[in-house]
């Protein structure tokens, strides 16, 4: 098995839309990789461990 992770940086007043990467971007690997014996895709949506709308703080 073989598991791509993409992470995407938290940066003040952005939002990150899970539908449109969900039906365009993920189309797009499955096009892509279909050929290659890709079988299954999955999306992992996560939550950060900072609190919504909280600044970034640096570690200790």
């Amino acid at each position: 098995m073989i598991r791509v992770s993409v992470h995407y940086p938290s940066k003040a007043g952005a939002k990150f839309d899970h539908a449109y990467y969900a039906q365009k971007h993920m189309v797009l690997v499955r096009q892509r990789l279909g050929g290659l014996g890709l079988i299954r895709a999955e999306i992992d949506k996560g939550l950060s461990a900072e609190t919504q709308g909280s600044a970034r703080r640096a570690p200790p």
